[in-house]
């Protein structure tokens, strides 16, 4: 189904009214004549899907928000908004969602040079910053999760974690009773 984004909200409004209360997906596509918004929506009671196609230029890249009629729409048009450089008019919230883009082109499009030098909001080259391998390191959390476990300590602690000696689950050594380990 097709609407004009002139009537994107009042459609999906009355889509909604006949049972198609659940947004699945808002998302976009580039095929490289222009931009095409999709909402996928749902009607659970009645076990059907629609599809919903907004079709956009690439020098007009707008849509409406939906969000009064589906406020699950918040996440998707912001993703929407910086993957592929759609303007989504009537937010309160533009902030951007996942990453700090500032380039010519967003990445979801297909005019985006994936090897191309950018730069990004606070200035800097990513392209020869990642060859020097200072952006896209991993957080200090990141890195935590990549540590090497503690060694054992306390008594009956094993190189699995505290509590793991004992538990049902954990490892059984070959003088194990309970079954465990190797019959040899």
């Amino acid at each position: 189904m097709r609407f004009e984004r002139k009537v994107l909200v009042q459609g999906l409004g009355e889509l909604k009214g006949q049972g198609y209360g659940y947004l699945v997906k808002i998302t976009a596509v580039d095929y490289g004549k222009g931009l095409t918004a999709l909402y996928f929506i749902r009607d659970l009671a009645g076990n059907r899907d629609e599809t919903v196609e907004v079709e956009i230029g690439y020098d007009d890249a707008w849509v409406p928000t939906v969000m009064d009629v589906y406020p699950a729409a918040d996440w998707y048009e912001r993703e929407m908004m910086e993957m592929f450089g759609i303007g989504v008019h009537g937010r309160v919230a533009s902030r951007l969602l996942l990453e700090k883009w500032d380039g010519v082109d967003p990445p979801l499009r297909k005019s985006f040079q994936w090897n191309a030098e950018y730069r990004t909001a606070d200035n800097k080259d990513v392209a020869a910053a990642r060859k020097a391998n200072t952006v896209g390191a991993p957080s200090e959390r990141q890195a935590g999760r990549n540590a090497p476990l503690p060694a054992a300590s306390a008594p009956g602690a094993t190189a699995r974690g505290p509590r793991a000696a004992g538990k049902k689950g954990a490892a059984r050594g070959a003088d194990d009773k309970s079954g465990g380990g190797d019959k040899r």
